[in-house]
C-alpha cells in the first residue's frame, strides 16, 4: 500500500500548520521487504537551517525529513506555510545539501495548490519551503525564444564576418594602418561571438557548479575584451587623425593593441 504520514495541527509560532508526505506503492516496490519508512517533522530546525541573512527568502514551512534503505524514491509532500503573508509565486521546494551545508533545489518542483505548496522530489533527505515577499521574474518563453533567435542571427552574422575578414585579409591588410584597424575590428568581432556563446551555456549550467563560475568568469572577461578592444580602435582612429603623416612599428602596435585589448 501506499505510505502516507500526516503531521496535523503542530503548532509553531502560535499558528496550527499541517503538513503531510506520501509515497506511492510502485515506488515503495524497489525496497526490500520489511524494509523501515520512517518521516519526521521537526519544530525547531527552521532557525538552525534558515539562510543566510543576505537572501530575499526565508524558511516558510517545517522541515520534513524522510528516510529509508534507499535514496531515489520519488516523494510528494504537501506544505502548510508558516507566513502566510509571503508570495506564493516565489516558492521553493528545497532539501538540505550536507555537501554544501546549504538549500538545494535539485531534484525537486513545486505546485501551489490553493493556500499550500505541494512539493515533489526525486530522492530522500530533509526538505523545507522558501519563499520570499519578492516575486522572482520568469520569464516567458515567447521572450526565451526571442533571446535565442536574435542570439543565434548574432552569431551566425559574426562568424560570416570573420569568414569574410579571413578571406581578404591580405587585401586589406597591405600597410600598417590597415592592419592595426583590422586586428581590432577581428578581435572585436572574436570577443562578441565568445561572450555570445558563453552566455549561451550559462543556461544548461546548475548555479552553484564550478563549470558554472568559470563561464561566468569568462563570459566578463571577453565583455571587458569588447569594451577595451573598442576603446583601442577609437584611440587608433584618434592616432591617425592627429599624427597624419607619423607612421609606427607594427611590432609596437601590436603589442600595445592586445596588452590594452586584454589586459586592460
Amino acid at each position: 500500500k501506499h505510505y502516507e504520514v500526516d503531521f496535523s495541527n503542530l503548532t509553531i509560532n502560535n499558528r496550527s500548520v499541517t503538513n503531510n508526505v506520501f509515497i506511492n506503492q510502485t515506488k515503495l516496490a524497489a525496497l526490500t521487504k520489511g524494509s523501515l519508512v520512517m518521516s519526521i517533522a521537526f519544530l525547531t530546525m527552521n532557525d538552525i537551517l534558515s539562510p543566510p541573512p543576505t537572501s530575499n527568502y526565508k524558511l516558510n514551512g517545517l522541515v520534513l525529513a524522510t528516510t529509508t534503505e534507499l535514496k531515489s524514491i520519488d516523494i510528494v509532500m504537501h506544505f502548510m506555510p508558516l507566513d502566510s503573508t509571503l508570495t506564493q509565486a516565489s516558492a521553493q521546494c528545497v532539501f538540505w545539501n550536507l555537501n554544501n551545508g546549504s538549500w538545494d533545489t535539485e531534484g525537486c518542483k513545486h505546485e501551489i495548490n490553493g493556500t499550500n505548496i505541494i512539493c515533489r522530489c526525486d530522492h530522500l533527505t530533509s526538505f523545507s519551503l522558501l519563499m520570499s515577499s519578492i516575486t522572482d521574474f520568469e520569464v516567458p518563453p515567447w521572450l526565451r525564444m526571442l533571446n535565442y533567435v536574435v542570439l543565434g542571427t548574432s552569431q551566425v552574422s559574426l562568424i560570416i564576418g570573420i569568414i569574410i575578414e579571413a578571406i581578404v585579409w591580405k587585401h586589406l591588410t597591405k600597410n600598417t594602418t590597415s592592419l592595426a584597424r583590422h586586428i581590432a575590428i577581428l578581435n572585436i568581432a572574436l570577443s562578441l561571438l565568445i561572450m555570445n556563446t558563453l552566455f549561451c551555456m550559462r543556461e544548461f549550467l546548475k548555479p552553484r557548479d564550478m563549470s558554472c563560475k568559470v563561464v561566468i568568469f569568462f563570459a566578463h572577461f571577453f565583455l571587458l575584451a569588447l569594451s577595451f578592444w573598442m576603446f583601442t580602435l577609437a584611440l587608433l582612429l584618434l592616432y591617425h587623425l592627429v599624427f597624419l603623416l607619423r607612421n609606427y612599428s607594427r611590432t609596437s602596435m601590436m603589442l600595445i593593441s592586445f596588452i590594452l585589448g586584454y589586459t586592460g
